[in-house]
């Protein structure tokens, strides 16, 4: 029994410890007194959990602000995620052709639990900052990847995505459940998935959905520049282009 015991306080302290790390998937720094709210733990518990995850470099510390963020060492996992994933190896060769064709930023990216994960980002001689790197995690409902991968999934999981709430990031933001459903079945549809400045002002995208043969959805990839670039023409564009990679990655997946 206290065997037992002692393998689910321990399976416990994992699990606070992903929540603890799912906090920073927005790019931002936390304070212990803000992590203990959001985990609703004490603050001496979210400080001490904090800790032990500096120890081993899931965090960093800010030495003047108090602050943490992710650490160098998450970023070694995901250099090794794509090395392992077959996924990735395949889309990398296609992808860095759609860099060099567009001199824009592109991403591979994957749905889980209702949310974007970002599995490559490459960026062009053109890119401009934005935040997003390998494993960040976004809303999908604002995103033309996430957009791409919501139009393919069944009524059950977009319902569930709608009844968590639809959040407005900039004016653009489509949070009704009736436009994002009729924007999604034109994704479908089309077979390409346009954000325009509806995650970040001044950021457009156009993506497009990694389907195999069997119909199955791999991933979707997008190409994201500035507004002032990516105008209504030039994404027009990029529709045949991202396409046809999204395609091309699909056949090298067999």
């Amino acid at each position: 029994m206290s065997r037992l015991l002692g393998q689910e306080e321990e399976m416990g302290r994992i699990e606070e410890a992903v929540r603890l790390l799912d906090l920073f998937w927005e790019g931002e720094e936390l304070g212990v007194r803000e992590m203990a709210r959001r985990l609703g733990l004490s603050k001496s518990a979210a400080h001490r959990l904090a800790h032990e995850l500096e120890l081993v470099g899931f965090l960093a510390r800010d030495a003047e602000t108090g602050k943490y963020r992710l650490g160098l060492r998450l970023l070694q996992y995901g250099g090794l995620f794509q090395l392992q994933s077959e996924l990735v190896r395949e889309a990398l060769p296609v992808l860095r052709a759609l860099v060099h064709h567009t001199g824009e930023t592109v991403h591979l990216a994957a749905l889980e639990g209702g949310q974007v994960v970002y599995l490559v980002k490459l960026e062009g001689p053109n890119s401009i900052a934005m935040p997003s790197w390998v494993g960040w995690r976004n809303p999908a409902h604002c995103t033309a990847v996430g957009k791409a991968l919501l139009a393919y999934q069944d009524t059950e999981v977009l319902d569930g995505i709608i009844a968590k709430g639809l959040r407005r990031f900039t004016p653009n933001t489509i949070v009704e459940p009736e436009k994002l459903l009729a924007d999604l079945h034109q994704v479908r549809r089309e077979g390409v998935a346009f954000d325009r400045e509806e995650r970040r002002q001044g950021l457009r995208c156009v993506g497009a959905p990694v389907l195999m043969r069997s119909g199955d959805l791999a991933a979707s990839i997008s190409v994201a520049g500035p507004a002032t670039r990516l105008t209504g023409a030039r994404m027009a564009q990029l529709v045949r282009v991202v396409r046809d990679a999204a395609d091309a990655i699909a056949g090298r997946l067999g």
